[in-house]
């Protein structure tokens, strides 16, 4: 079950990398609220 031990971290990075976006987002979201 060697392929599941690539993928598994895989996923895991891509997850990060999608969870730091949205927080990106909600606070450029919440700078923009507050200069309006």
């Amino acid at each position: 079950n060697t392929g599941m031990k690539r993928v598994i971290p895989f996923l895991l990075f891509n997850l990060s990398r999608v969870n730091s976006k949205t927080q990106q987002q909600r606070t450029e979201r919440k700078a923009i609220e507050t200069e309006q």
